[in-house]
This record gives C-alpha cells, sequence and structure tokens, in this order.
C-alpha cells in the first residue's frame, strides 16, 4: 500500500456530495474542521486503526495510521533478510567457484526485484531519505556554527585594519627597502642566481602582507554566502525556495544569529580596498626606486603580481607608466653592466652575456619600442665580441743564436651554450664575422703561424714558411680563476709533410722546426698518461725514454765545452729529431702531445694574457742545450 496516492478531484467531489463525507476513498470517518485538507479516519475494530489521510497541495494523499510502523517494521525485517541472503550469495561466489558465481550473477536480478517489491509494500519508504536530508542540514548547521564563531576574531581584526587605513593617504603608505641584484657571475654559478631568485620571491611574498592575507580570508566567506544564498539577489529563508535550509541559514545570519555580524556587500568593499591598498603601495614603491636599476627585478615582480590581482578583483591599474618606469630600467642596468664589460674591461662581465639578451628582451615584453635603437644594441654587443686576439710565439736559442722563431695569430671569442653546464668556453673564430656581426666558430680551432727563422749550423732550411697549432683547449673564467689554461698542439707544416732540410751532402729529409718545439713537452709523462693507447703503440715508451738519454748525453757534451763535433754531432742531433718527431707522428698517440701551459688572467685591462714560458720551465732536461721561450698573449683590439 502506497503512502502517497494520486488523488482525483472527480471521484473526491462524488465521495462528499453523495455520502455526505462521511467517506473519503475507501475510508470512513469525516473531515476535520480545523484543517479542511485532513480527514479524520474512524477506527473500524472498536480503538484500532484509525489515524488521517491529508491531501497536500501537489494532490497527492498522505495516511497516517497508528499500525503503521508495525506495518514498515515487518517489511524491514524482510528486508533485512533478503539482505542477508544477498551477502551470503556474495561471500562464496569467487570465480575460481564456477557453480556459485554463476548462481549468484542468475539469482542477482531476482534479489532485487524482491528487495525493489518489499519496498513497494512499506507505507514510508521516503523516512530514511528525510534522516539524511536532516543529517545534511545537521552538518551545514554545526558547520556555520563552528565557522561563524571561531572567525570573529579574525574578523574584527581585518575590519580594524581597514578602518585604521581607509583614509590613507601617499605620504601614509609604507613599504620595506627592496632587494638589489647584482649579476654578475649569477650565470657561471647556479647558486647564485638560485639566492637572487629565493631572495626577490621571499621579498614579493613578504610585501603583499598583511593586505593579501586578509584577502585570502575573506572571499572564501564572501563565496560560501553565495553559495547558501545569502544576499541581496535572495530572498533569505524563503521556506518555498530554500524550505528547511532556507529557515536554518536565516537562523544564522539574522539578527541575533551566530553568522550576523558577516555581511557579503560590506566584505567585498573591503576586499576591493585591500587589494587597491596594496597597489598603492606597489605604484609607491616603483616611484621611489625607479633610479635604482638594481633593485628592478624586485619591483618588476612586486608591480605585476600585485596589479594583476587587481584586475582579477574588478579593479583597473593603470599600468603604462609603470611599465615605461621599467623599460628605463631595463636599459640602465644594460648599459651598466656594458659599460663594466667593455668600457672598464671588467672581464668577470662575460659571464653576464646572456643576462644582457634577457635585458633587451624583457625591455620589449614591458611594451618597448621594437625600432628603437635600444633594441638593436644586443646585436652590437655581439659583434663587439670579434675583438679578442690571441698570439702564440715561440723562440729557440742554442749557444746564444736564435735558431728557431715562430709566431702566430688568430681571434678568439667567449662561446655561450646555454645546453652547457659551463658558463662559457673560449674558441677559435673566424676573421670574418657573419652578417649581423656576431662571431662564427672555426671548428678547427687552428691558429695560423708564420716562420719566422729555422736554421741549425751545417743544414739547410728548404722547407715551407707556413705553419699551423691546433687549440685544444683555452679557458680563462673570471668568475673562478686559478684553473686557467691553454692547450694547444705542436707545430705542423703547412702544408703537411712539407718541412724539409737538406745537408751538405745534398741529402734531404724532414725534421719540421728541428724537432726543437717538442722540447716544450714531456714525452715520458705524455705517454705513462696515455691510458690503454700505451697497448696500441708497444716500445712507444722505451724510446721516448731513450731518446731523452740520448739528448741528455748530448747536452752534457755541450756543457763540458766540447760543442758541435762537425757533422758527426750534427747528424747526431738530425737522427735525433728524426727520431723524435717519428714519435710525434705516431697516429696512435700524436693527439696526447699538447703544449700545455697555465695561463694568469688579468682583469681590468685591455691585455689579458701576456706571459712567457721559458723552456727549462718545462723540460730542464734540454734547457741546458738550447734556451726557449713560448709567449701567450691575449689582447681586446676594440674600442
Amino acid at each position: 500500500m502506497s503512502p502517497r496516492i494520486a488523488f482525483c478531484q472527480s471521484t473526491f467531489d462524488f465521495v462528499r456530495d453523495t455520502v455526505q463525507s462521511h467517506y473519503f476513498l475507501w475510508f470512513h470517518g469525516h473531515w476535520d474542521n480545523k484543517k479542511k485538507n485532513t480527514f479524520d479516519i474512524k477506527p473500524a475494530f472498536g480503538t484500532l486503526g484509525g489515524g488521517t489521510a491529508t491531501v497536500e497541495n501537489d494532490g497527492n494523499v498522505k495516511v497516517q495510521t497508528p499500525t503503521m510502523d508495525n506495518w514498515d517494521k515487518f517489511f524491514d525485517q524482510g528486508l533485512d533478510d533478503i539482505y542477508k541472503w544477498e551477502q551470503e550469495l556474495k561471500s562464496t561466489s569467487h570465480d575460481y567457484e564456477e557453480w556459485s558465481h554463476h548462481l549468484n550473477v542468475e539469482l542477482q536480478p531476482y534479489l532485487e526485484s524482491m528487495k525493489n517489491e518489499w519496498k513497494e509494500y512499506k507505507i514510508k519508504p521516503e523516512e530514511k531519505k528525510v534522516d539524511l536530508e536532516k543529517q545534511r542540514i545537521k552538518s551545514i548547521s554545526d558547520s556555520l556554527d563552528k565557522s561563524c564563531s571561531s572567525f570573529k576574531p579574525r574578523f574584527d581584526e581585518i575590519m580594524s585594519y581597514y578602518k585604521k587605513h581607509r583614509h590613507d593617504g601617499f605620504a601614509d603608505l609604507v613599504n620595506p627597502p627592496p632587494p638589489e641584484i647584482d649579476y654578475t657571475c649569477s650565470e657561471c654559478d647556479t647558486n647564485i642566481e638560485k639566492r637572487n631568485k629565493k631572495i626577490v620571491d621571499d621579498y614579493a611574498k613578504k610585501f603583499v602582507e598583511p593586505e593579501a592575507g586578509m584577502i585570502r580570508d575573506l572571499i572564501p566567506r564572501i563565496r560560501n554566502m553565495e553559495l547558501l544564498g545569502v544576499g541581496q539577489s535572495y530572498n533569505l529563508g524563503d521556506e518555498s525556495g530554500n524550505g528547511l535550509l532556507g529557515l536554518i541559514i536565516k537562523d544564522f545570519y539574522n539578527k541575533n544569529g551566530v553568522c550576523s555580524y558577516l555581511h557579503k556587500d560590506e566584505m567585498w568593499k573591503v576586499v576591493q580596498f585591500l587589494a587597491n591598498h596594496v597597489l598603492e603601495r606597489a605604484e609607491k614603491l616603483v616611484e621611489h626606486n625607479r633610479k635604482n636599476f638594481k633593485t628592478a627585478r624586485a619591483l618588476i615582480e612586486v608591480y605585476c603580481s600585485v596589479a594583476r590581482d587587481n584586475a582579477l578583483l574588478g579593479n583597473s591599474p593603470s599600468n603604462g607608466e609603470y611599465f615605461g618606469y621599467f623599460q628605463s630600467m631595463m636599459m640602465d642596468q644594460f648599459y651598466y653592466y656594458k659599460h663594466k664589460l667593455f668600457g672598464e674591461h671588467d672581464w668577470s662581465q662575460l659571464s653576464n652575456f646572456n643576462i644582457f639578451f634577457e635585458f633587451v628582451r624583457s625591455y620589449l615584453l614591458l611594451g618597448g619600442d621594437e625600432k628603437s635603437s635600444f633594441a638593436f644594441e644586443w646585436t652590437k654587443l655581439l659583434a663587439m665580441l670579434n675583438d679578442f686576439q690571441l698570439s702564440i710565439e715561440m723562440t729557440v736559442n742554442a749557444n746564444g743564436k736564435a735558431i728557431v722563431r715562430l709566431k702566430g695569430t688568430a681571434k678568439v671569442a667567449p662561446e655561450f651554450n646555454p645546453d652547457s653546464n659551463k658558463c662559457y668556453t673560449w674558441v677559435v673564430i673566424k676573421d670574418k664575422p657573419s652578417s649581423d656581426g656576431s662571431p662564427i666558430l672555426d671548428k678547427a680551432g687552428i691558429v695560423h703561424c708564420d716562420l719566422l727563422q729555422n736554421t741549425m749550423p751545417g743544414l739547410k732550411y728548404i722547407g715551407t714558411h707556413k705553419y699551423y697549432t691546433e687549440i685544444k683547449q683555452l679557458k680563462m673564467d673570471y668568475c673562478h680563476p686559478g684553473q686557467d689554461t691553454i692547450m694547444f698542439t705542436r707545430f705542423i707544416p703547412d702544408p703537411t709533410g712539407d718541412g724539409w732540410w737538406v745537408d751538405p751532402y745534398g741529402h734531404r729529409f724532414e725534421m719540421e722546426l728541428n724537432s726543437l718545439d717538442s722540447f716544450f713537452q714531456d714525452k715520458s709523462k705524455a705517454i705513462s698518461e696515455a691510458g690503454n693507447l700505451r697497448q696500441m703503440a708497444s716500445g712507444i715508451k722505451s724510446k721516448g725514454l731513450n731518446l731523452a738519454a740520448q739528448m741528455k748525453a748530448l747536452e752534457s757534451k755541450m756543457k763540458s765545452g766540447g760543442g758541435l763535433n762537425g757533422l758527426t754531432d750534427i747528424h747526431k742531433i738530425q737522427e735525433l729529431a728524426n727520431q723524435s718527431t717519428a714519435l710525434l707522428n705516431n697516429q696512435k698517440i700524436a693527439a696526447i702531445f699538447f703544449i700545455d701551459f697555465p695561463l694568469t688572467s688579468d682583469n681590468f685591462t685591455t691585455t689579458l694574457v701576456n706571459k712567457t714560458y721559458n723552456l727549462d720551465e718545462v723540460d730542464p732536461m734540454v734547457a741546458r742545450a738550447a734556451h726557449g721561450t713560448t709567449t701567450i698573449k691575449i689582447v681586446y683590439t676594440g674600442k
């Protein structure tokens, strides 16, 4: 029997008119004199039965009798038995127990049908749903009570701040001083950049307080009031719209309610004031510090974030004027570091080279004119990297006379690779720059040299006067000094194999620079450090040590005053030179023979390096037989 029965108006009229209002549907009784829509049911047997039948506004009839609860209890017990049976079937139904699984599958539709049928037998099937609704409303009620009570002290604090500062003038605005950021070497040390970023981020977070925290606390309350229907556009507590929930909300927000101190429009007004107040502080921050370009990073981060939040809240900040200040600050930073680099020759500023590009890009992103002269400063800066020149000069003397002189020059420049974990590396570049003026890398790293002198008593040099060496490494790091170095190969004839000599008998042989450039290399050490190359070139180390011993013997003879014994000693030198050349020309190990010198880099000068290395500093074993020097010079030639 359903508790809600569709009510037919014509039947109702017929019963009332023909049976004189003693019957309603199949119930016997009479209509209540006070409640016009309620029919009092007469007990069927003495005091048993009875109750009421109420006609609701939607045309349904709700029946209430003393025996309804017992009736529903009976069917609830039946439903419990059905649920227990269902759980027993599921607990024994596993995929590997095939018969049980299929039985459960077959019985499930039947069980669902049975449950629905028994639910329909109940008179008040909606009672539990009503209980859940009451629980939901109670939960909302408890939440409102707790939230409004706990928020009251914070609300009073916010309103106190609002009343104190709502009439602030420009002079009343107070800001913490912004941090100054120096970019020197920040590109060469990730820790410096991490530190700078943290300093700026911490300042930006601190700057927007206390206003930002107050806004964060107010907006959720305003949102909740909107969701609950509290506001100008709602009829608070309208039973037809919100029912019981509306009445509860009304109790909380009315004059005596625990949330009565909250007024949506007032809170929204305070939010907009707080947002505008912090914007005014940000504007003052910019105006007072716009001449100090080292504060640019902090100023831009603060102002842009505050202006964006104001725009989202409906305020309209005037960005044009302040973005103009930021553009000027970008230009000031650019020219400051450019002057330190190419004006004061502070080569540590080379580490800022990628930052120069960021200054120009930020200028354009902030609305700068892309056709202005400043927009092209980056390309001018690139062209200035073509103005570093490297020179290598080697001289070898014997018996007080120069027997070998060689000099070479090349352009070098710092190469910046954002994908590398290094700040920058120095490389050889081509003489002519690219169309935009930037340097072009010479991948071979070749330094072309002129052979100015190549002599030896009794022998005549008839080979090429063009030589070259390859730069393998050039390190000048002004942010981390102390490990600077230059490494280049032995000098090679150009074309290769054209270092010919002739003896008095007309015999031709290739000896290049008397192989004296090899005096600047410690062969035994180089071979011992060659690793598995020793296995590829068996006997190379012993040959190198044997050559060293023979050269030392010749040195002793010359030291004792014996000098050179005619063609015999000349041919001995020739033989040693040939063996040394053969050793150096071995394809397996030639790559390990480099001339490697530590550099001392100078700052604040146009001469970055100017160092002469004596042969006895490099190879004391042969220094007494011949005196040699190698000079490394790196100069900035630009203006």
